[in-house]
């Protein structure tokens, strides 16, 4: 997918109006059940059955009818949805958003499929989106990691593993279809940062982690000294 002007509003309010009719669909499929029972129960079963049955129905009715409640609200106001909630810790959401989709037009973000890396950030789209600081990056390498059914192997999965400054370290698995660009682009973006995987990271990220972040923070810090 290619982002444009527009791009995640579009997406959220497109999200937003799915869900409004998925569950405004269910809504009207659990009403009309709770109205059979009614009307059909206390001649076709025990007082118990009837009330299970309503009991269900009511709660399938009351579950649904919230998510067509919270669809509704994203629809009136986009910055609640959850594309723009990963902004929100940042700044205003909607700038935000619409800052990284001039900067792709522009040339100064790049995007690589479903990643974009921008001069403050590191954004997935689809599914799994989610943003992150370029300057709270701290340790990036890939992984892939073999599956199988019952022993029999059905393929590999390639997950970006990106490990952060915030938060003591806190971890993202990004799932993609890997790529030397991005790594290549993160490398040029966040030189500070540790690439690669080495049984001696993994160590020390183990158990001296708060020493390592300190080092890494330390190298992120000269480096944004040198190019100011």
């Amino acid at each position: 997918m290619s982002i444009a002007s527009g791009y995640f509003e579009t997406q959220a309010r497109r999200s937003a109006r799915w869900a409004l009719v998925r569950n405004g669909l269910f809504v009207a499929v659990f009403v009309g059940f709770l109205t059979m029972v009614l009307i059909e129960g206390p001649a076709a079963g025990s007082g118990a059955s009837l009330s299970t049955a309503v009991g269900l129905n009511s709660l399938f009715i009351t579950l649904f009818g919230w998510r067509l409640v919270v669809a509704a609200r994203r629809l009136v106001d986009v910055a609640r949805h959850p594309i723009f909630r990963d902004f929100a810790a940042f700044g205003d959401p909607l700038a935000l958003a619409r800052s990284l989709e001039e900067e792709v037009a522009a040339g100064v973000a790049k995007q690589h499929g479903d990643v974009i890396v921008s001069p403050r950030w590191l954004v997935t789209l689809g599914l799994g989106h989610g943003v992150i600081p370029l300057a709270e990056v701290a340790w990036v390498y890939p992984k892939s990691t073999s599956r199988s059914i019952n022993f029999i192997p059905i393929g590999t999965s390639e997950t970006l593993e990106i490990f952060t400054l915030s938060g003591a370290g806190t971890h993202v698995s990004h799932t993609i279809s890997m790529d030397g660009a991005i790594l290549k682009e993160l490398l040029e973006r966040a030189p500070w940062a540790w690439f690669g995987y080495t049984a001696e990271r993994a160590a020390r990220w183990s158990a001296a982690k708060e020493g390592a972040l300190a080092e890494i923070r330390r190298a992120r810090d000269g480096r944004q000294a040198d190019a100011a």
